[in-house]
């Protein structure tokens, strides 16, 4: 491909993520890396995902996928069969950095984890998105945005005092953890060129959360104090959102 001056020009990502991990693609891709999204057979999860455009229930028109892969490719591979997983090697094989959101320990079954990968291309990064990472006594938790958001603390420090805590808006934990995917992915390929092998990326979408909230954890440990909820007051104290003049 032609890098037309793009900052990642020339790097092609695969990405296998679905909803947690869509947007770190969509980050690499914004500039300018080649990125390739596997759909499962009838196409990903996110396409039922409104609104749509001009208001029409139509797979191929939801605006939040549009959204989240914009400037990417996708190809359609059952990774259940032989074939398309043999397919999916060969694409990984020509790849930078492959994305993926599964749960752990998965793409090891079907024989493609991470060993496997860098059997076939050594260089290659491999950045995991879960929701608690790959090792761990909530490894085999399921997790969601929300719960992401709850268990990071997030939730915990948005709203008012006197009434219950208040879920960030939008997909805020799957943000958070994808901004720290693509700056992983991004330090492990100034590595590779540097030494020259790839690496394995561990993102814990509850450990970025966490990590978001920087107030909460800075404060506790430096004098002890639990953040609680001040409603439009920032945590600084500096100002408050408040509503425009129009409303």
């Amino acid at each position: 491909m032609t890098d037309g001056g793009a900052a990642l020009g020339g790097v092609r990502v695969l990405e296998l993520a679905g909803t947690a991990g869509a947007y770190c693609g969509k980050l690499l891709a914004d500039m300018g890396a080649d990125v390739i999204t596997v759909e499962p057979p009838g196409g990903s999860g996110t396409r039922d995902i409104g609104p749509f455009y001009q208001g029409a229930t139509d797979r191929n028109r939801s605006l939040f996928f549009w959204h989240y892969h914009t400037n990417k490719r996708s190809i359609t591979l059952n990774l259940e069969t032989p074939a398309d997983r043999r397919r999916f090697l060969q694409l990984a094989a020509t790849a930078d950095i492959v994305i993926e959101a599964t749960v752990p320990g998965f793409l090891s079954t079907l024989g493609l984890g991470y060993a496997a990968l860098a059997a076939h291309n050594p260089p290659l990064v491999l950045v995991s998105i879960t929701p608690f990472g790959q090792s761990g006594p909530y490894r085999d938790y399921r997790g969601s945005d929300l719960i992401a958001q709850a268990l990071g603390g997030m939730v915990y420090v948005n709203g008012f005092p006197d009434a219950p805590p208040l879920q960030g808006l939008g997909l805020q934990a799957y943000h958070s953890a994808c901004a720290y995917a693509a700056l992983g992915a991004l330090l492990a390929l100034l590595v590779r060129d540097r030494l020259g092998h790839g690496q394995w990326i561990d993102v814990s979408v509850q450990e970025c959360v966490a990590s978001a909230v920087e107030h909460a954890s800075s404060f506790f440990h430096q004098n002890g104090t639990i953040a609680e909820r001040q409603g439009s007051l920032h945590w600084t104290r500096y100002f408050r959102v408040a509503r425009c003049v129009d409303g």
